[in-house]
């Protein structure tokens, strides 16, 4: 009994260790991915500033526009990029948490069986001992019945010698 609920609490212990490292990485991934996305945005922000002061000059302007343009569209492009990488990875680390749940509970199972089976193989083993020390008392008893019946006896035959012993 005892051995089954440590294993469940193993195993409980395990799953909860394995959840929060999880939880950990993903807020980890989060953050990263929110400064990369506050940097692109920020460099966006600062690409468009460019743009509106170069409107007012004309025709070096055009050709930073185009140039200017190309630079924000690279950003939004890198920006989506990651945000699929991130769910992506997101996805790939849910699964594997799936599977190792999956093995986790698979190998809890075992445990519980060969908890159950050790319990079982326990039962066994103390029917076996009571009749055994049952038997060993019974034989004891026979043992001690036997040795007082012939002290009976050789008492009997020093006093009576003549007389035959039964």
């Amino acid at each position: 009994f005892k051995l089954k609920i440590t294993v469940e609490d193993l195993g409980q212990q395990l799953v909860d260790c394995e959840a929060e490292v999880r939880g950990e990485v993903v807020n980890m991934m989060d953050e990263q991915l929110q400064e990369t996305k506050q940097w692109y945005e920020s460099r966006i922000d600062s690409l468009k500033e460019q743009i509106t002061s170069m409107q007012s000059s004309p025709g070096k302007s055009q050709r930073n526009e185009v140039d200017l343009l190309e630079r924000i569209e690279e950003c939004e492009n890198e920006m989506q990029r990651m945000g699929e990488d991130h769910k992506d990875e997101l996805s790939k680390m849910a699964l594997a948490q799936r599977r190792l749940v999956q093995q986790h509970e698979s190998e809890l199972r075992a445990e519980r069986q060969r908890g159950e089976r050790l319990q079982q193989d326990l039962g066994a083993s103390r029917h076996q001992y009571t009749e055994l020390k049952a038997s060993h008392d019974n034989i004891l008893a026979n043992l001690e019945s036997m040795k007082a019946r012939q002290e009976t006896e050789d008492a009997a035959a020093k006093e009576n010698p003549d007389e035959p012993s039964s």
